[in-house]
């Protein structure tokens, strides 16, 4: 199966986490350089619930990602032949 689609959405919401924390990291560091954000604490909000959301759907990405290997394996495992049951041994004569 291919999980490619999953994986690629774990990367941008690794991302999305990252945007929204160096933003934060930027207000709280440096808000006299930030002029066109004259409610500073509205901005540091919006930054942190667009961290929390990416947040979230990471782990439900990473939840998808393990349901999905755990089909296919449970999938590969019925299609694959049956192991030949050993031979009992025959007594001694």
């Amino acid at each position: 199966m291919r999980l490619d689609f999953l994986q690629t959405l774990q990367m941008r919401y690794r991302a999305e986490m990252l945007a929204a924390n160096t933003n934060i990291r930027t207000y709280l560091e440096h808000p006299v350089g930030i002029g066109e954000h004259s409610d500073l604490l509205e901005s540091v909000d919006v930054e942190v619930r667009k961290y929390n959301e990416a947040k979230e759907l990471l782990a439900s990405v990473a939840n998808l990602i393990e349901f999905y290997k755990k089909k296919d394996e449970q999938r590969k495992a019925q299609e694959a032949p049956p192991e030949p049951e050993p031979a009992e041994e025959q007594p001694a004569s």
